[in-house]
């Protein structure tokens, strides 16, 4: 790089605190529609970003077991109906697209909230998914979140604007910040490596995280979560003595006890891996219907 727009880069960064507010100015929830539009297309990647945490209500499923769902950063989410509430109702996570396995219950998930018809139950909502980030650790996440990309630049004297941070799910201008400190998470060495990785590559990285200091300033990480690749896609095969099984295995052989749902299989069943990565029947509406 030219040492003159170093030279440049470093007189900017040391002129902007004077004259810039304090980071943590910008560092709240947004409280009304912005980022509403759920798996947005957008050149920054910023929008339709999830975080889920199980029902465990004792009732028939799907109208319970399923999962409840809001918005990282937002005080409300639209749910499957058009309806905002601070958190959504959904019968299920389809993870089928992203083609990953991850636990949910911690992860990000970036995707959209549709409705499902689940037979006599009606329509349901939920969320598909596009990508699926895993977190470093169990730990719960406080603060912002983010997302932290390398900026290019390199400087010969610290603070450097070396990442820039773009909330997710809005519309705030992206910043500079000098520095990760991911002391509070209690993650490995491996873990803290991947992340630094992460943020050079074109996925970048998710932190949630209170922002310290003047531009550039430094971003105080309570969780990290780097995006889960996609697994080779599993094939799955039909077998048993009334095509009731399906599975990894080609050939299963199985008594030929006949029960009444197996004739819903053959009708309506489609054998292919599921969210965990496991080969199973994929839970359609037809197939729910069908199903005693």
């Amino acid at each position: 790089m030219n040492i003159r727009i170093v030279l440049a880069a470093l007189s900017l960064a040391v002129l902007t605190p004077a004259c810039a507010p304090d980071a943590s100015e910008t560092d709240q929830l947004e409280s009304g529609t912005e980022g509403d539009v759920d798996g947005k297309s957008d050149s920054t990647g910023r929008y339709g970003y999830y975080q889920a945490r199980q029902d465990f209500r004792k009732c028939v499923s799907p109208i319970c077991g399923g999962w409840y769902i809001h918005r990282v950063n937002a005080t409300s989410t639209k749910c499957a109906d058009g309806k905002y509430a601070a958190e959504c109702y959904v019968a299920s996570i389809d993870l089928s697209s992203a083609n990953v396995s991850v636990d949910l219950s911690t992860a990000v998930v970036r995707g959209s909230i549709k409705q499902t018809t689940f037979g006599s139950f009606g329509k349901l909502g939920t969320l598909v998914a596009s990508e699926a980030w895993e977190s470093a650790t169990s730990q719960s996440a406080s603060g912002i979140f983010y997302r932290v990309t390398d900026s290019g630049i390199r400087c010969i004297k610290a603070p450097c604007p070396s990442l820039n941070e773009a909330k997710l799910n809005s519309s705030a201008a992206v910043r500079a910040i000098s520095g990760l400190d991911f002391s509070a998470v209690d993650a490995t060495d491996d873990q803290i490596t991947a992340a630094w990785g992460a943020t050079s590559d074109g996925d970048g990285l998710l932190v949630a995280g209170t922002n310290h200091g003047a531009r550039p300033s430094t971003l105080d990480a309570s969780q990290f979560w780097i995006r889960v690749t996609a697994k080779p896609a599993k094939t799955c095969y039909v077998g048993g003595c009334s095509s009731q099984v399906c599975s990894e295995t080609e050939g299963v052989i199985t008594t030929c006890l006949w029960k009444p749902e197996y004739a819903c299989y053959q009708k309506y069943g489609v054998c292919e891996a599921q969210a965990d990565g496991n080969c199973g029947w994929t839970q359609t509406a037809d197939l729910v219907a069908c199903l005693p």
